[in-house]
């Protein structure tokens, strides 16, 4: 995805690094502990593994319309309980 095609909302500004890479790393923690592949949550809300790849390595912010349907395909796991 080149920088022009990336949406607003997805960019991560200055100084949103850290957050969006604890963020990613919680995500993909939570998701190696409940044992689903980056596939399986892709697919199921409807983006690429590569897209959940940056986004799980903190590269993209998560949008609210990608985060609720992966937490709720989660199971909503305590893992992502506190986000500070």
């Amino acid at each position: 995805m080149k920088k022009e095609n990336i949406p607003e909302e997805m960019i991560v500004k200055p100084g949103e690094e850290d957050f969006y890479v604890r963020l990613g790393y919680k995500l993909r923690s939570a998701r190696s502990k409940l044992g689903l592949s980056a596939e399986e949550i892709a697919k199921h809300i409807g983006i690429t593994t590569d897209l959940l790849d940056k986004y799980e390595k903190g590269i993209l912010a998560i949008p609210v319309y990608h985060f609720i349907p992966i937490l709720q395909f989660m199971g909503f796991p305590e893992e992502l309980e506190n986000l500070k």
